[in-house]
């Protein structure tokens, strides 16, 4: 298959869709993003019809329901790239081919289910929000199982961001062993400067030169920085391209950092 028609779904902090080689997809309602986005989640699992019509509309009759789906489906088929078909149809059931589609959410969690330092990283910057932020449907049956998944991958979020903080600790608890070896005078504090312990921290790239709140951090921050975000005496270097709400429940967790 090329590269071109491959598809790409966003679907943390809000909704998108675009081809590989950058071409946005325009999903025409909100049930067809949402739809899409349900389909994705996870990625390959097949959906049977009944179950889809109910989720999306299930205030209606049944073969209007059934209605509404295939003409969802037809929507979606019709947006999505060619020569391959994204969407699958086995029977009675629908799924998303995943060799076809990239999913952030599936990323995600393999980022976080990694647990090594580097995946860990980039779990903030792909946690740009909520699930599906800003899709709203008076359809009970998928708000639920919407609000179900915003918990959940906002829990693994937090999860991440705490394996994260204990790398940190650890690289921490090295760099004390090799302070002892380090000269007295770089440990002594000199008059408006940083002393020797926060030197060595700022010059290893491991703490501001004053410890911040993630909230003061990600004011002043530019797309794209990254700066050390600190809890007590551990910090942790965080790729700027979340929203604050992000660190929120970080606080709560962890304790919020000194001012």
């Amino acid at each position: 298959m090329k590269s071109e028609a491959r598809l790409e779904l966003k679907l943390l902090g809000g909704f998108e869709a675009r081809l590989q080689a950058g071409a946005a997809l325009v999903l025409p309602t909100k049930k067809t993003q949402a739809l899409l986005a349900y389909l994705a989640l996870p990625l390959g699992q097949s959906h049977p019809r009944e179950k889809l019509a109910t989720l999306l509309w299930g205030d209606m009759q049944d073969a209007q329901a059934r209605g509404n789906l295939r003409n969802a489906l037809s929507r979606i088929k019709k947006t999505l790239p060619k020569p391959r078909a994204s969407l699958r149809f086995d029977g009675a059931s629908v799924s998303l081919d995943p060799s076809a589609v990239d999913v952030d959410v599936a990323r995600f969690e393999r980022l976080v289910a990694d647990s090594s330092p580097d995946a860990l990283g980039q779990v903030a910057a792909l946690y740009r929000g909520d699930l599906l932020a800003g899709l709203v449907l008076a359809e009970r049956p998928f708000e639920e199982w919407l609000t179900a998944e915003r918990q959940r991958l906002h829990e693994l979020a937090i999860q991440g961001l705490g394996r994260l903080l204990t790398h940190q600790q650890k690289a921490g608890r090295n760099r004390r062993e090799q302070r002892r070896v380090v000269p007295e005078e770089m440990h002594r504090d000199e008059p408006g400067e940083a002393g020797g312990q926060g030197r060595l921290d700022q010059r290893d790239g491991n703490a501001p030169p004053t410890t911040q709140s993630p909230r003061k951090v990600l004011a002043k921050a530019q797309p794209g920085d990254r700066h050390a975000v600190g809890t007590g005496r551990t910090t942790v270097s965080v790729p700027v391209v979340c929203d604050e709400s992000f660190f929120r429940p970080v606080e709560t967790a962890i304790g919020p950092a000194a001012s």
